[in-house]
């Protein structure tokens, strides 16, 4: 069941005291109101035991492998085994980032990591986590996946300088404005309010010695709020104190340059600090482009192991009806027609495999043509009628004749396919599937209905899991590869369900304005 974001209870383990504390600040600065603490993985198993928890926060480090332990332990507790699991990980190495997608977490934040990352990972973990779990939070809140992942516009990193002198704030502006995003502050007190905005900035050159409030006060105030505590901060000051830099340091600061600025040494510190800021961000970048491999290799898989091998099985079964019914010539010319209808399919889902696999390398694009639905609707039902004669499943049909569409024929066939061994697997025994092709006036629809009813939860996620899914030891149909292969036509698909109506499976089609 859904929950608001302020009922959510969070666990958060992590052997770091101050880190553990900047976590903690950060899920209640996104309002979740009770978070729980614990060091050590055992003292998390303790709270799991005694207390409601509904998301986990924890740490993985190469010293400190425990987490890994406590994922498994989780899922083998079917009470918790729906529980989101968070990593948080300096490890970016390849292997054991998709080690930790595969062992079923639900996002991967790489340290350090500024407010936003945590925020924008948090919300993907409780909408749409990479282990294709429910979604926990309620989508009327503000933290929305939309409303945390908007694109910036600017893409050059963001630099504050925050000094009172103006001739110091604008030789700095002319030096670095022509590489970087740079705003300007003449004291501490209006360069805080604008960390409090959305245009937090990367870097901050601050100068000590201010009026009203100086800048190792600011600093100060800086690492005390969750939301700016990640900016990395170099301190500008003419003054020749050691004493001042130490503390600098101490407190949080990254670098420290003299004043008067020499320009090739700001140049070459500043370009230093942001090469190590881009590559904090694209560390997170690099999970995304780890899970989104996975997610295609098990497209491929999935039209491996399961389409292609299903053709296999069918062709297989065929050839030896064939033999026990050589005497019969009516079956051995049926099943002589499925085993040819079997092949071209076999052929087909090759083409298909192929072309996705260069898609995916950017080394072919879709090539559409004009063709009419129903001829790919009726092999689908061809394609499976011994499933249908198995589950005792009649077929409705409703089409407007003469439908034409635009689109890739070979591709479309496996997706129509794919569609239709989903309503299947949803149409209780017995029952009817009412299959329907019609006009609309820029698409065509068509549509597969069954009288069961199936929940939201599962018109969600049924997108995000593989055509054919192992859990908790059943079997679960998934539309992942027929989104896919929807995608790159530009075919629009939709689940529905509701009591009164059972369940509708709808692909909308790019209508074809002529035959010709």
């Amino acid at each position: 069941m859904s929950k608001d974001i302020k009922q959510l209870n969070v666990l958060v383990i992590e052997s770091v005291d101050n880190l553990r504390t900047v976590i903690t600040s950060m899920l209640m600065q996104m309002g979740v109101q009770r978070v729980f603490q614990a060091k050590k993985t055992a003292s998390a198993v303790s709270y799991l035991s005694s207390h409601q928890v509904d998301v986990i926060v924890c740490e993985i480090e190469p010293t400190r492998m425990e987490g890994f332990a406590l994922l498994k332990q989780i899922q083998a507790e079917s009470k918790w085994a729906h529980i989101p699991f968070v990593v948080v990980s300096s490890i970016v190495e390849q292997q054991a980032v998709k080690r930790a997608i595969q062992a079923g977490i639900s996002q991967y934040i790489v340290k350090p990591f500024s407010y936003k990352i945590f925020q924008q990972r948090m919300i993907r973990a409780l909408n749409k986590p990479f282990d294709g779990g429910q979604p926990l939070l309620q989508t009327t809140h503000d933290f929305t996946l939309e409303a945390v992942e908007r694109p910036n516009p600017v893409e050059q990193l963001s630099i504050l300088v925050v000094d009172d002198d103006p001739v110091i704030r604008q030789v700095i502006f002319d030096l670095l404005s022509p590489h970087y995003d740079v705003n300007l502050a003449n004291s501490a007190i209006i360069a805080l309010e604008t960390c409090q905005t959305e245009a937090i900035p990367d870097l901050i050159l601050l100068d000590i010695v201010m009026p009203e409030m100086d800048g190792m006060m600011m600093l100060q105030q800086l690492m005390q709020q969750p939301k700016t505590r990640h900016i990395k901060v170099i301190f500008l000051s003419g003054e020749n104190d050691s004493s001042s830099v130490i503390k600098g340091f101490e407190l949080g600061a990254v670098d420290y340059i003299r004043k008067p600025v020499a320009p090739n040494e700001l140049l070459i510190r500043v370009n230093t600090h942001v090469e190590n800021i881009n590559a904090q961000k694209q560390a997170n970048e690099r999970v995304d482009a780890i899970y989104e491999t996975i997610r295609a290799k098990a497209e491929y898989s999935d039209l491996l192991q399961n389409h292609l091998k299903n053709q296999l099985t069918l062709v297989s079964e065929s050839a030896q009806a064939m033999f026990k019914s050589a005497n019969q010539k009516n079956q051995v010319e049926t099943i002589s027609q499925i085993i040819e209808h079997g092949t071209e399919r076999l052929k087909e889902l090759v083409d298909v495999i192929v072309g996705l696999h260069d898609l995916d390398n950017q080394h072919c694009t879709v090539k559409p043509a004009v063709f009419e639905l129903v001829e790919l609707v009726e092999n689908a039902i061809s394609m499976n009628f011994v499933q249908l004669k198995k589950c005792n499943l009649e077929i409705k049909r409703l089409y407007e004749p003469d439908v034409m569409v635009l689109a890739e024929k070979t591709v479309s066939r496996t997706l129509v396919n794919i569609l239709f061994q989903y309503a299947i697997f949803i149409a209780p025994r017995g029952s009817a599937i009412t299959v329907k092709v019609n006009m609309g006036e820029t698409h065509v629809h068509c549509e597969f209905n069954m009288v069961e009813m199936i929940t939201d939860t599962e018109c969600k996620v049924a997108f995000e899991r593989p055509a054919m899914e192992q859990t908790t030891g059943q079997i679960k149909q998934g539309l992942l590869t027929a989104k896919r292969l929807a995608d790159i036509q530009n075919i629009s698909l939709q689940l529905n369900s509701d009591f009164d109506n059972g369940t509708q499976l709808i692909a909308l089609f790019p209508l074809a304005l002529n035959k010709s």
